[in-house]
């Protein structure tokens, strides 16, 4: 008796020790991350699939992504819920034809898991041309440039008994088949309009506005129109900082009064990666002035009219 109390014994010691021995049940995690889609500029539409066999339960689920290869959670990330299956995510805050690259990612049971990356490049937006009233044709008071909106000046001074600026101002009387246009003397201010703000990325733009000189003093020299690109933050527009500026010198002397004609004129300007890293997000200005022509014996007094504006922007 004692012998089979005893081998029931070992049988129950080598039970217990077989079943202290087996191994725990492996937890296996599974992440697709999903192609990117809807793809614009500045979003794009991800996600993922996640299954888990084994003990351990989904407690947070996203993508996350980044300009480097392997995004993880300390990047920019989307936080989708929780549990297994498929799900669908919103990509924000893209910077234009960047490439990126979007990670599907869970936590099970405080455990960070992610899926293959997969990568993008954000969209090229489509030219846009940034200026509005270009033509100046917006109902508006001979004299009084603010009526031409969205269209400001910063001068102040030489105003006349009606309140109108004496050395720049608006015209919606015909003028050698342009109706609708500012005119302005060359020592005055110019005028500008807050266009939108400045890109991130290089940036080119083009350029075309109508002038021609109502009447120049002497006749004998060149006068210039510059188109300049400046920058503010805040809401003051008279706290803008030049960034640059493209010149537009007349083919040919101007004469004296009132015997020149219309001539349109053509440019570009790149907006460097370097500038649009230094100015992002602020708000861009643009301006269009007459530079004042000052060299021994000659003073410079000239009027112009300038018409027909567009600066059309692209990448």
């Amino acid at each position: 008796m004692k012998n089979v109390t005893l081998i029931a014994s070992l049988f129950l010691a080598v039970l217990i020790f077989f079943a202290g021995c087996k191994k725990e049940e492996e937890t296996v995690v599974t992440i697709t991350t999903t192609a990117i889609t809807n793809i614009t500029a500045t979003t794009a539409t991800g996600g993922g699939t996640i299954t888990v066999t084994g003990p351990g339960t989904v407690t947070d689920r996203g993508i996350c992504w980044s300009t480097a290869a392997t995004p993880t959670t300390a990047d920019s990330k989307t936080s989708d819920g929780s549990g297994t299956g498929t799900f669908t995510s919103s990509i924000t805050g893209l910077t234009m034809k960047t490439p990126y690259y979007v990670r599907a990612y869970a936590i099970v049971d405080g455990t960070t898991y992610y899926g293959t990356a997969v990568d993008f490049t954000s969209a090229t937006p489509a030219p846009v041309e940034l200026i509005v009233n270009g033509n100046l044709s917006s109902p508006g008071t001979n004299g009084s440039l603010v009526s031409a909106s969205p269209w400001k000046t910063d001068e102040t001074t030489d105003a006349d008994s009606d309140g109108n600026l004496d050395y720049i101002g608006y015209a919606n009387d015909d003028y050698k088949g342009h109706t609708g246009y500012v005119w302005c003397w060359d020592w005055s201010l110019g005028f500008y309009q807050t266009v939108g703000t400045v890109p991130a990325v290089e940036t080119n733009y083009d350029i075309s506005f109508a002038n021609t000189c109502t009447w120049n003093a002497w006749g004998d020299y060149k006068p210039t129109t510059v188109v300049i690109f400046s920058a503010y933050s805040g809401s003051d527009p008279t706290t803008r900082v030049a960034i640059d500026s493209v010149k537009f010198e007349e083919p040919d002397i101007f004469p004296g009064w009132d015997l020149n004609t219309w001539l349109t004129k053509t440019g570009t300007y790149t907006l460097s990666a370097e500038k649009a890293a230094a100015n992002a997000g602020k708000n861009l200005v643009i301006e269009i002035d007459v530079i004042p022509f000052d060299a021994n014996p000659w003073y410079s007094d000239v009027w112009y009219d300038i018409d027909d504006i567009s600066v059309i922007q692209h990448y």
